[in-house]
């Protein structure tokens, strides 16, 4: 599928999409709960689906209805071993992996973006916790045998790998310490997952360089997944780029973590007025103003905010190391993005820098980066743009280009 779009004014408003981080999260935790757990707007991305196969693999039953899901517990090995094709969900497979190294019975598989993802040092992990692994690349076929224990792991490359490693802990039947070696990146989905885990009755601890996470037995739970930031940024820098003015509803308070709720400061600093009244963020205005910012803990903002420097007097992004091991190599991508647009954009090993515009309509190719097609409509408002493969937003807004069109960006898709 193609999105062509044309000039044209973003403004309005819309609701936010549901984070695909917290879904995840909350249907994992929940198939290792006793009984029902109803899950409410629960969204309809391939990431967010992919979690629940995998825990029906591992014998939780989920039912959808409508918005909202069921999950009922706990897991339980059913007979034979199950295939389970994961898409391009890097969360639904790191994290997920933690759980089927305890339930063991399945091989997981995944798409070519999914299977370029770095997971030898989480495999690494496992397995000296007991975990009966085959293979260090996807596909990989897990028996279980995970019974917790102290384990050494780097910290700077994906957030995810400590994730998978507390997950495991809450599960199995000794916990696990995690001692992390080098530096956290992307801290706060750290903490995202330490309060999921805490809304299903499971108590972890992080301190500098250590994380306990002890065995526990979740209660089932009602909760609602909440509207999700770096999506919503989107909207929000559609409207930066065409000179609107966006109201994004049904966002939640920002966290004590921050995590990528700072996108509504860090708008503020590039000049637009960016604020949060409630449970809605406001956005207008247009960027004015070079401006640094690290995006350590941080990193899915790195393609919006670069966009909306585009459309402005550019920005310094720093912190960007752990950009490489996204769904593409996001330092490359994005730069690549830009520069369709006529950007004058670079990158380096941890940084991404955009100094002006010579503006014209860019052709984006999305390579199953959701983020990548994103940028392309956004800045598609302010000077045009034909974005191919436009079904990846799927991954975690399949409703991207409808939400645009009701906004008023002139959005035409075309199958061919």
């Amino acid at each position: 599928m193609r999105a062509l779009i044309n000039p044209s004014r973003a403004s309005g408003i819309i609701s936010a999409p549901p984070s695909k981080s917290w879904a995840i999260r909350f249907a994992l935790t929940a198939s290792l709960a006793s009984g029902e757990s109803i899950i409410r707007n629960y969204p309809e991305s391939s990431d967010a689906s992919a979690a629940l196969r995998l825990i029906s693999a591992l014998g939780a039953i989920v039912e959808r209805r409508g918005s909202s899901i069921l999950v009922r517990g706990p897991l339980s090995r059913r007979g034979g071993e199950a295939i389970i094709d994961l898409g391009g969900s890097g969360t639904t497979l790191r994290m997920g992996l933690a759980l089927a190294s305890i339930h063991g019975g399945v091989v997981i598989t995944g798409d070519p973006t999914l299977r370029a993802r770095p997971l030898t040092d989480l495999i690494t992990a496992l397995r000296s916790l007991g975990a009966v692994i085959e293979g260090d690349s996807l596909p990989l076929r897990v028996r279980g045998g995970l019974r917790g224990g102290r384990v050494r792991i780097r910290g700077d490359i994906s957030s995810q790998f400590i994730s998978s490693l507390m997950m495991a802990g809450a599960a199995s039947e000794e916990g696990v310490e995690i001692e992390v070696t080098t530096p956290l990146v992307s801290r706060p989905y750290i903490h995202m997952t330490a309060d999921a885990l805490a809304i299903f009755g499971c108590r972890t601890r992080i301190e500098d360089g250590f994380i306990a996470s002890p065995p526990c037995i979740p209660q089932s739970s009602a909760l609602d997944v909440p509207g999700d930031y770096a999506l919503a940024a989107f909207y929000g820098g559609a409207a930066a780029a065409s000179g609107g003015s966006i109201n994004v509803t049904g966002l939640p308070a920002p966290p004590p973590w921050r995590g990528d709720s700072i996108v509504v400061s860090y708008m503020e600093l590039m000049g637009l007025r960016s604020r949060v009244i409630g449970s809605t963020w406001v956005v207008e205005g247009s960027p004015r103003g070079f401006i640094e910012l690290d995006l350590g803990d941080a990193p899915d903002l790195a393609p919006v905010l670069a966009g909306v420097a585009a459309v402005g007097d550019g920005a310094r992004l720093i912190g960007l190391s752990h950009l490489a091991y996204k769904e593409s190599n996001r330092l490359v991508t994005i730069v690549e993005s830009l520069r369709e647009f006529g950007v004058n954009a670079v990158s380096g090993t941890d940084y991404l820098e955009v100094r002006g515009a010579s503006p014209r309509r860019g052709l984006i190719r999305c390579g199953g980066d959701h983020r990548i097609g994103m940028l392309g409509g956004m800045i598609g408002a302010a000077w045009g743009s034909t974005i191919l493969e436009a079904e990846c937003v799927s991954k975690s807004n399949p409703n991207y280009w409808v939400d645009l069109s009701s906004l008023g960006v002139d959005v035409r898709l075309m199958s061919h």
